[in-house]
């Protein structure tokens, strides 16, 4: 057979070069060079990936193995613990009937007290796993930050020259979970309980921190309070023991003083059961809607809302809550005679002329007119030459009233009265003469006790 020459290959110049088959030897020489020189790369490479796998591996091995130590170190400690509690409790019970069945009881108590424990450990370990999250939480929203600026990204996120993988993340989640040093003690639940006595301690200067604000506001409302209840017990004796002249000139000149006064007056009354207002404006509710109403000392004419009839409202000032009050001294109001059908007095018989308020009421009341009275209790007990309920019914009588109903005296706080007009008088103030013919038995002043 015929064998293939090697043919000399011939360069521009005419000098050979080399053969054909010898090119290809050649050429197959290079490629073994090369691929022996990717695989050393690939081999390198392979050698770094794994030198780092083995170091993480032996990092983790070693976290593990701190961790398995501690487990250990705190079972050893549990362990070390029921040995002496059981001792204790062989001591203590000995070896008859009623020993054995104390150091039974004993059992059942450890068991339940070891129940316990291992619930706090548990929440112990709930606790450190959420606040495990929200520090990651936290910081997962700080690298969002981060990311959304032009700023380099963290060292922990750096990317190796050799391999295009970027390097592992560490978490903190299992250090937390690590038993810390304080954990290694006696007592396998002091750690635990320590650190619910710090979660508490943090919510209590937290809530404390919250009510330092509402402290501060509570103790000013607590002074307004004192100051007007002050001002009012100044006004209220002042009111009881002047006439009605005097009483309206103290307004007069200052105005504040008779804000403070209604203001403690209904802060008085409102914790009193019924309040004479809701009484008197029941009975108004059942009577004709044609009626005319005078209330005498209306305050901020509470009445006049509460019914539907015309009312007249008179006190010693109009607050600017109620401008329909009239500001007027009760012994002498703008209404004509016989003009109103009911006059209300409603703890407002205040003054050491009251009579000449009731006078004034009889006169501006239409014959067969209804005159309406609630009073404190305690201003009627006849002691000392004051008036009882009796001798103040009897000087209404002297004045032209008779008695529709018995005194209602149910009310703890209150007596409520009702009487009818039963005479006409004849033009303002012509029965001047019989009034003055009426003996006014003197009302005690009802004072507030201070708190």
């Amino acid at each position: 057979m015929a064998s293939f020459m090697r043919v000399p290959s011939f360069d521009d110049d005419g000098d050979a070069v080399m053969g054909v088959g010898g090119g290809r030897e050649e050429a197959a020489a290079s490629a073994r060079e090369r691929e022996t020189a990717d695989d050393a790369r690939v081999d390198a490479r392979g050698k770094k990936r794994r030198e780092r796998e083995e170091s993480s591996s032996r990092e983790d091995s070693r976290a593990r193995g701190e961790r398995e130590d501690g487990r250990r170190r705190m079972s050893a400690n549990g362990r070390e613990g029921k040995k002496n509690r059981r001792r204790e409790g062989k001591t203590s019970t000995g070896g008859d009937g009623d020993d054995a069945k104390t150091g039974g009881a004993s059992r059942e108590e450890r068991k339940k007290t070891s129940g316990k424990n291992l619930g706090r450990r548990r929440r112990a370990a709930e606790k450190r796993r959420r606040l495990a999250e929200e520090r990651r939480a936290a910081r997962g929203g700080d690298a969002r930050a981060e990311r959304k600026s032009p700023e380099p990204e963290p060292a922990g996120r750096a990317v190796d020259d050799d391999d295009d993988e970027p390097a592992s993340e560490s978490s903190d989640y299992d250090e937390e979970l690590l038993p810390e040093p304080r954990l290694e003690t006696n007592d396998p639940v002091s750690a635990s309980e320590s650190e619910d006595d710090e979660i508490e301690a943090r919510r209590r200067r937290a809530a404390a921190a919250g009510a330092a604000g509402a402290k501060s506001s509570s103790f000013m409302n607590k002074m307004r309070a004192k100051l007007s209840g002050g001002q009012f017990r100044m006004l209220n004796e002042k009111l009881y023991t002047t006439t009605g002249d005097e009483g309206l000139d103290l307004v007069k000149n200052a105005p504040e003083l008779f804000e403070a006064y209604h203001a403690g007056f209904r802060a008085q009354v409102e914790s009193w059961p019924t309040k004479p207002v809701d009484v008197v404006a029941a009975l108004l509710k059942r009577s004709p809607k044609s009626w005319i109403v005078a209330d005498f000392g209306c305050g901020d004419a509470e009445l006049g809302r509460l019914i539907e009839q015309k009312c007249h409202s008179f006190d010693l000032q109009t607050p600017e809550s109620a401008p329909e009050v009239v500001a007027c001294n009760m012994s002498d109001v703008p209404l004509d005679d016989a003009s109103v059908d009911c006059a209300v007095f409603s703890l407002s018989l205040m003054g050491t002329d009251y009579g000449s308020f009731l006078e004034e009421a009889h006169r501006v009341l239409k014959p067969g007119g209804l005159l309406w009275i609630a009073e404190v209790r305690s201003r009627f007990d006849g002691k000392n030459g004051t008036a009882s309920v009796a001798s103040f019914v009897a000087a209404l009588a002297a004045l032209g009233f008779k008695r529709k109903r018995d005194v209602d005296e149910r009310n703890t706080m209150f007596f409520t009265a009702e009487f009818i007009k039963t005479w006409v008088s004849k033009g303002k103030h012509s029965n001047t003469s019989t009034h003055r013919a009426v003996r006014w038995p003197p009302l005690k002043a009802c004072t507030y006790k201070r708190r």
